[in-house]
């Protein structure tokens, strides 16, 4: 057993040396290189929660990617220099349907058409996506104040919900909380590009 994960960490080891050799080198294709570059490699972000309600919790170890969380790029966006992922940034600007509701086809139709701060590939993010930018550390809204005039309500995610696909998942903004909500009902959105 030892001797097996001896040759695993070498071989581990190996990898990383020939992956830093390849990128110094310019042998990796560009896309791929720049998408590590973007965050793909860096791990989740921190949670936000700060302070330790009992030893052992998220506050205790605050675990997590810990570089500058996000880039205002000045031009409506937010980059989310863990992810790779950008924004729209304003709640209640252009990019974001002015800060109306919109039934969930409504919202995929309108993160798709998107044309903004010369970006044309926006789209709506899936659940996942959409829940790396909730900031637990805070509420009302429950999100870096990066993200100016964030509703603190229901946002619309692409991704349906299996148990009911008349339901699609949406993250509340006012705590954070993941839920789902029917298709048809009113939810705000927050475009993104970008990912993999």
């Amino acid at each position: 057993m030892q001797r097996v994960l001896k040759i695993g960490l070498g071989l581990v080891t190996v990898l990383a040396l020939a992956w830093a050799w390849l990128a110094q080198e310019s042998l990796l294709p560009k896309a791929f290189a720049a998408n590590m570059t973007l965050g793909v490699a860096r791990g989740l972000p921190k949670t936000g929660q700060t302070t330790s309600y009992e030893t052992g919790d998220d506050g205790t170890y605050q675990k997590g990617w810990s570089g500058t969380r996000f880039t205002n790029n000045t031009d409506g966006t937010i980059t989310d220099n863990a992810t790779g992922l950008m924004w729209v940034q304003d709640g209640t600007g252009l990019g974001c349907n002015n800060g109306s509701t919109l039934a969930w086809a409504a919202a995929i139709t309108f993160a798709e058409g998107l044309d903004f701060a010369g970006y044309s590939d926006w789209r709506l993010p899936n659940v996942k996506e959409l829940q790396s930018i909730v900031d637990y550390g805070t509420y009302n809204p429950a999100i870096d104040s990066v993200f100016t005039n964030t509703q603190s309500d229901y946002y619309w995610s692409s991704t349906t919900y299996a148990v009911n696909t008349g339901n699609a998942w949406t993250v509340d903004f006012d705590v954070g909380h993941v839920s789902y909500g029917s298709k048809g009902v009113g939810y705000y959105v927050r475009p993104v590009r970008g990912g993999q």
